[in-house]
């Protein structure tokens, strides 16, 4: 792999950056099939009402959050005692529902489902049913689930956690609609990491959730296969929303605002999932994603510049349009290679550069007009934008990395990992930075060339602002169906 000399921008134009990590298992399907309703339709569907198991402490308590629920139910009310709770989930059957009722729960420890098939947990919706975890002692994250197939997570606030909001690992068909993941003290670093954070899931549906306050991501979806994140409102985050390591995304129609980052799709080293191929983004509205950075210290994700819409790292296949990004303060969409990172690579397997990307038909407006000089690649385009077109930071971006051994179907000698821009916004602004011709001129940093126009580096004699050689059609990354249909009726 070809590396271009960015190691002396550290000390010379601040850190690196990138993005976040985890870790699983993987999963490898690519087509969920034609299988409707809630994962356990059919048993909600065969199951009898079993009102003796709440009957009686509705009764005393006035409350009915197992109203109209079909199948076996176990209300929870306010003022139930936090063991109580906690019992409840350890010992849920199958195919039961737990049922919150309105009210603020308080906890000091992690809600942890294990190992039980087709269970719900609902609340009476977002706002009106608070799961806090402000007063966390023990556990690191608020409800953490595992291999809890058929899981549904409907209709609650979940705020404050110690570490993730709700975690999900090593399940299949999993569905969050319509919960809220928060932390009320607002962006701060002592944040949890993720909002919603299902890793290792095959068949996932994240609909109609509201998520805001992560220190890494918002929504986070890792090692997974045929995952759908759609209409879901995504703010004051690090990274609104990130597909890592997943074999077959959809994300589209969420409003990504307000975060340091709008959407990732990225791939990392290291993971037992290797790579990220057919996603599909469309239809999002990615709006002034300029937050400060408040990713902890020494966290990857630490690096990830404030004011990027849109970034594509190391993925293929993957296919971005219909999306509107605007007022993103360093650039609006940019398909780079994990190289940019300036992370040595350990992982034999891993492959850094994207391919067979394609960004089109998008409303990009607004870019690069503050980049943000506290990481390296915000510097280099605060550095340059005079000399961009429109005088900032581009709309359409791409590293120029590429791997010098390939050379797919469709790609040329000018666009050799087919990575297509065409019909964006007719004023979209294009920079191929062209990295791999990238030099440092700097004795502080060692160099010893002299700068042929008395700058830092030679970019303004590398970059190229022609979009000609990526006008192309692209990939169509693949549809996926995770699945699954939400339906609140008898749940």
């Amino acid at each position: 792999m070809r590396t271009f000399p960015l190691a002396p921008v550290a000390a010379l134009l601040a850190l690196p950056f990138l993005a976040c990590g985890s870790s699983g298992s993987p999963a490898t399907s690519t087509d969920a099939g034609t299988k409707k309703g809630t994962p356990d339709a059919k048993a909600h569907a065969d199951a009898k009402t079993t009102p003796d198991a709440r009957s009686a402490h509705d009764a005393a308590t006035g409350a009915a959050p197992c109203t109209g629920v079909v199948g076996t139910c176990v209300p929870i009310v306010a003022g139930e005692s936090q063991s109580d709770i906690v019992t409840a989930f350890a010992t849920a059957k199958p195919h039961t529902t737990l049922a919150f009722a309105a009210g603020t729960f308080e906890f000091t420890n992690t809600l942890t489902l294990v190992g039980t098939p087709n269970l719900t947990v609902k609340g009476a919706g977002i706002g009106k049913t608070i799961l806090d975890f402000g007063s966390q002692t023990a556990g690191a994250d608020g409800i953490d689930a595992s291999s809890s197939n058929g899981l549904v997570l409907f209709g609650f606030t979940v705020q404050n956690s110690k570490g993730n909001a709700v975690k999900v690992v090593n399940s299949t068909g999993v569905i969050f609609e319509g919960i809220e993941t928060t932390w009320t003290d607002g962006p701060t670093t002592s944040n949890g990491p993720y909002g919603i954070y299902p890793v290792s899931v095959t068949d996932l549906l994240i609909e109609n959730c509201k998520v805001s306050g992560a220190s890494d991501s918002g929504i986070y979806v890792g090692q997974s296969a045929n995952a759908v994140v759609r209409s879901n409102d995504v703010y004051g985050n690090v990274a609104g929303i990130e597909i890592e390591n997943t074999w077959g995304a959809v994300v589209n129609n969420n409003d990504s605002h307000d975060n340091t980052a709008g959407i990732l799709v990225f791939a990392l080293p290291n993971l037992p999932q290797e790579g990220t191929h057919d996603v599909r983004v469309y239809d999002n509205q990615v709006i002034t994603n300029n937050q400060k950075n408040f990713g902890a210290s020494g966290d990857i994700v630490s690096k990830v510049p404030a004011g990027l819409g849109m970034l594509v790292m190391a993925a293929r296949d993957v296919e971005l349009f219909g999306n509107t990004v605007t007022g993103s303060n360093t650039a609006g969409i940019a398909v780079a290679s994990y190289v940019i990172a300036q992370i040595p690579i350990t992982d034999p397997n891993y492959y850094p550069y994207p391919y067979n990307v394609s960004v089109h038909d998008n409303t990009v407006t607004g870019s690069g007009t503050m980049p943000d000089a506290s990481v390296q690649i915000g510097l280099l385009v605060q550095a340059y934008q005079s000399t961009f077109p429109g005088g900032h930071g581009p709309d359409l971006f791409w590293d120029g990395e590429f791997d010098p051994m390939f050379m797919p179907d469709a790609g040329t000698a000018t666009n050799p990992m087919y990575i297509c821009f065409d019909h964006n916004t007719a004023s979209d602004t294009f920079v191929d930075f062209n990295l791999p011709k990238f030099v440092i001129y700097s004795s502080a940093d060692g160099g010893t060339k002299a700068p042929p126009d008395g700058g830092l580096t030679n970019l303004p004699s590398i970059d190229s602002f022609d979009i000609t050689p990526f006008t192309c059609s692209g990939v169509t990354a693949a549809p996926i169906d995770a699945g699954l249909v939400f339906s609140d009726a008898g749940i």
